[in-house]
């Protein structure tokens, strides 16, 4: 429930501020997002994560699969308890 009330804390925030700043420093974020975006440091770390995140996710499946697997052969059925 903390995590719930944070994060629309944080939303909320976030939008007031956002909408006091204006459009004219959003269209400033916007270019140096594009700046960013069009760097070839940009471009590499995101062609190592689109190559490395489908690996990453299928160990974490396994993972979670063996500690499911685990836990109920020990106790049980889970919609049980």
């Amino acid at each position: 429930m903390r995590f719930r009330l944070g994060l629309a804390i944080g939303l909320a925030v976030g939008y007031y501020y956002g909408a006091k700043a204006g459009r004219e420093r959003y269209h400033q974020i916007e270019d140096v997002l594009d700046r960013v975006r069009d760097s070839s440091l940009y471009r590499d770390v995101r062609d190592r994560v689109d190559r490395t995140l489908p690996q990453s996710l299928e160990r974490a499946r396994v993972l979670l699969d063996d500690r499911t697997a685990v836990t109920t052969t020990r106790f049980g059925d889970p919609t049980f308890n």
